[in-house]
């Protein structure tokens, strides 16, 4: 009996392993700093994140590329990150530009240092997830720019931002305001997954209302048809916006 054991034992431990099942598997290859310097505090800027599929299978389902400051907590919700953008499809082998804008920029000088995480919200199941991560990218930022004027009001629109053509939530789209005499934004949120949204702090006037959203290289963008009045402490809504390419 023992002996039927051992040969057992030695034949499992010759037995070749059984290769990993095939799957996708997504990694940052580049990321690139597209605005020219100098850069000011407050300043929007722009990046190029290269994201390749090194594994066996496609990925036919929506997945995100975000850029966060390492010295911050990671990523992993929707909202956690600096900027993002996100990709419909890749194939196996195949690789995709990704243009990132993080809007806001930064709040103080100095340098500033940037890494990109492709599945940030890890909605793909990939060969290796410890890959996902990109080495750091430095943004210096040398000029004081002029901080953006806070919201004093009281009142606030909700709704929805909708794929045109299909009717889903967009997902994490950036939802702004500005006023319509000046253009000048007075607040902006972001959608969440069922692409609600809700605009806080609104002072009394007369505001244009607009979404937006990076799909791989492709940029949706969706404007309410008219404007959007508040007069106190209003709640307008719900409004639905509708983006598309």
């Amino acid at each position: 009996m023992l002996a039927t054991l051992a040969a057992v034992s030695a034949a499992r431990a010759s037995s070749p392993s059984l290769p990993a099942s095939p799957a996708p598997n997504l990694v940052v290859t580049h990321v690139q700093l597209q605005t020219m310097l100098p850069i000011s505090t407050y300043q929007p800027i722009d990046f190029r994140v290269t994201v390749a599929n090194t594994g066996t299978m496609p990925v036919n389902s929506l997945f995100w590329v975000d850029l966060y400051e390492p010295t911050l907590p990671p990523v992993g919700t929707p909202q956690s990150g600096l900027a993002w953008g996100a990709v419909s499809n890749l194939a196996p082998g195949g690789s995709i530009d990704v243009m990132v804008r993080y809007i806001n920029g930064f709040e103080t000088t100095g340098d500033h240092t940037v890494r990109a995480r492709v599945d940030s919200m890890a909605m793909v199941t990939e060969t290796d997830e410890d890959d996902n991560d990109f080495t750091d990218v430095l943004v210096p930022v040398t000029l004081s720019g002029t901080p953006p004027s806070p919201a004093l009001g009281t009142g606030e629109v909700v709704g929805y931002v909708l794929e045109a053509g299909f009717g889903t939530g967009a997902d994490r789209a950036r939802v702004w305001c500005t006023e319509q005499h000046t253009w000048v934004t007075v607040a902006e949120t972001y959608a969440d997954p069922e692409g609600t949204f809700v605009l806080t702090d609104l002072p009394p006037g007369i505001y244009l209302l607009y979404a937006e959203r990076w799909i791989g290289g492709d940029y949706y963008f969706g404007a309410l048809p008219m404007p959007i009045i508040i007069t106190g402490d209003d709640t307008i809504g719900p409004v639905i916006l509708f983006i598309r390419r």
